[in-house]
């Protein structure tokens, strides 16, 4: 027989961790990181090591443990001079085929090295509940510039409040501030940068930009910066925004949530130079 009473006494030791998991899930949605100890803070350590300190991240229901006063150090490949590349680090669940015992480690999947704008590798992110052996559940991503770790960026969110908070908080998140790619900056410092906000199913970005570099005006899109899962749409959507003096140029947001920016112009192509204005503002609806 399928149905079972999970909380119930029955006699004998029925309680399984997927029906924990299963709860877990659905209180906590597929991925976060709860707000204990350190919240499993990253930290550059070196140009080929950063660490993850103490907390709980939960992912598909399970829950992952960093304890008290430790933490875990990742391996990152040397960079290439002259040369950028995004890595993901992700957490890798295993399940033995023969014995079924399940465990974790950190594995990290690195990019291919461009000359600029790199792009994310791709993982194997399975949902666990479905009974897969592996699944890679995407942790961070670290951004290489040369030899060097520019930056961290965190894939899954830290929930500081209780359950009552956050779905109230899963109703409008509040302005996010978005991570810039390498080819576009702040149009001035302290000026609107760019930002994203989800009221129930309705996504909103806005903000204005500049590129760090002249931009050749032509159909290629240019990435300004990936909005998280949960925040991208289900088709692409597109927006004409004005540019400096008479130029327009044209947004697209995919459905992998990159927002890129093409087509600069004022009746035919022409280069967006440094510092040039690109201010946007639009929303669309997510499922």
């Amino acid at each position: 027989m399928a149905l079972d009473i999970v909380t119930s006494y029955q006699g004998f030791d029925h309680i399984t961790a997927d029906q924990l998991a299963d709860f877990q899930r659905g209180l906590l949605g597929d991925s976060c990181i709860l707000p204990v100890g350190s919240k499993m803070e990253v930290n550059i350590q070196t140009a080929n090591q950063i660490t993850v300190a103490d907390g709980v991240v939960v992912y598909d229901g399970r829950e992952i443990h960093i304890p008290y006063g430790t933490s875990e150090n990742v391996s990152i490949t040397s960079g290439t001079q002259g040369m950028m590349r995004n890595d993901i680090v992700c957490l890798q669940y295993n399940r033995d085929e023969s014995s079924g015992v399940e465990s974790v480690e950190f594995v990290t999947i690195a990019g291919t090295p461009v000359a600029s704008d790199p792009q994310d590798p791709a993982y194997s992110n399975l949902d666990i509940r479905t009974g897969v052996f592996m699944s890679q559940k995407p942790f961070c991503r670290v951004r290489l510039n040369g030899t060097a770790i520019e930056a961290i960026d965190m894939l899954v969110e830290v929930y500081d409040k209780g359950i009552y908070q956050l779905n109230k908080d899963l109703v409008d998140t509040g302005w996010i501030d978005a991570t810039l790619s390498g080819l576009f900056k702040e149009y001035t410092t302290g000026s609107s940068g760019p930002e994203y906000r989800r009221e129930g199913k309705r996504v909103y970005i806005r903000g204005v930009v500049s590129p760090k570099q002249n931009i050749t005006g032509n159909t290629d899109s240019n990435t300004i910066f990936v909005l998280p899962e949960g925040f991208r749409p289900s088709k692409t959507e597109y927006c004409e925004c004005q540019g400096s003096a008479k130029a327009t140029w044209f947004l697209d947001i995919t459905t992998g949530g990159e927002v890129r920016m093409s087509r600069y112009g004022a009746g035919s192509f022409q280069t967006a130079e440094v510092d040039c204005w690109l201010p946007f503002s639009h929303n669309f609806l997510v499922d």
